[in-house]
């Protein structure tokens, strides 16, 4: 018993497959109209449908990847084309492509750029960093909590309260300023020796 069930090939359908036959893969008419690659390609022999130059998934992949290549790098391009980045740079050779030395510093300014702005929003919700990178989140807080452990308020690492001995001079403007930036403050009462 035969289980294929026979394809209506409409009006509108033949057309479609006839304007697009020569611009598109058979998988993308195939996946298009709901069929196999093995019913299409029956359909446009019975048409006389033949394609020129063939269009295949490394051509749409060598246009992508010259498309893209002047701004994006390789890593950035094998994700989108969904290959390994050595197969871009291989293909990048062989289709002698090169980036302008400005082209290449806009492409590394704005990568690191996004990496930055990535391991800032880690470290915002308490995640740890992938990179290695020195990342200053608030410069302004960072000199103050300095200044204010030169003036004698003891300060912790990674710690948002500054402590004062109760016998310091205390600085309340540096104390506002600190409080505007997030700092809170605390008199340090020192640990019992037991």
């Amino acid at each position: 018993m035969n289980t294929r069930e026979a394809i209506e090939w409409t009006e509108e359908m033949v057309n479609l497959l006839r304007q697009n036959y020569q611009i598109e893969t058979n998988e993308q008419l195939a996946q298009r109209f709901g069929i196999s690659t093995r019913t299409l390609r029956r359909k446009a022999k019975s048409l006389g449908l033949t394609k020129s130059e063939p269009v295949t998934k490394t051509k749409q992949i060598e246009e992508l990847v010259r498309d893209m290549y002047p701004n994006h790098s390789l890593n950035e391009i094998a994700a989108e084309a969904n290959i390994s980045w050595r197969t871009v740079r291989r293909m990048a050779n062989q289709m002698g492509l090169t980036r302008t030395p400005e082209e290449e510093s806009r492409m590394r300014s704005r990568i690191r750029t996004n990496l930055i702005r990535s391991e800032r929003r880690r470290i915002t919700f308490g995640l740890e960093q992938r990179t290695n990178m020195k990342l200053v989140c608030n410069v302004e807080r960072i000199q103050l909590r300095h200044k204010l452990k030169g003036a004698g308020y003891i300060v912790f690492k990674g710690d948002n309260t500054i402590y004062y001995p109760l016998e310091l001079k205390r600085h309340p403007i540096r104390e506002e300023h600190g409080r505007k930036v997030g700092l809170t403050f605390a008199p340090w009462c020192p640990p019992a020796v037991i």
